[in-house]
């Protein structure tokens, strides 16, 4: 299998009179796809999704060596002002090895959040505990370092897993 290191760019333009006016560029959401044991987090399940005013992000996580986790994270965004801001962050993990499952939800318009804990063979999850996020304020796609590390509740980078 051929590995395209490319960077790849998300680029947001709206329709004005005439064309198209480029709104957000960013480079670092979608990740290049470097390490072959990894699989490419935009292939096969990941993509883009526009509705209802909406930009979903779907990207995955599986390796096929090197680590028991996989599964989809999904940021939502909304055109607001001059950013796009995100408004929405879904995270799902499965562990291979033990099928324990964990979610992770956050709407940053309502500040809610929602963990659950689980097993791959339930359909229901063990636990479920809401929150609110401490940070009251919306971020935005720039204040997003790497969709991997991202830390949703405190804006920081660290690692999941």
């Amino acid at each position: 299998r051929r590995v395209d290191t490319n960077p790849r760019i998300l680029v947001v333009a709206l329709g004005v009179q005439g064309g198209f006016r480029t709104v957000v560029s960013n480079r670092r959401l979608v990740p290049r796809f470097e390490i072959p044991t990894l699989s490419d987090p935009f292939g096969e399940d990941g993509g883009f999704e526009i509705k209802n005013g909406a930009l979903k992000v779907r990207l995955f996580h599986f390796a096929n060596m090197g680590g028991w986790d996989m599964g989809p994270t999904t940021f939502t965004f909304r055109y607001r002002g001059t950013a796009l801001q995100l408004t929405g962050f879904d995270r799902m993990s499965i562990k291979r090895n033990s099928g324990e499952t964990e979610e992770l939800s956050i709407n940053f318009l309502t500040a809610r959040v929602k963990e659950a804990y689980g097993q791959a063979e339930k359909d229901e999850p063990n636990v479920t505990r809401w929150h609110r996020l401490k940070k009251k304020a919306v971020p935005t796609i720039d204040q997003i370092e790497d969709w991997q590390s991202f830390d949703p509740e405190g804006w920081t980078s660290r690692v999941f897993g």
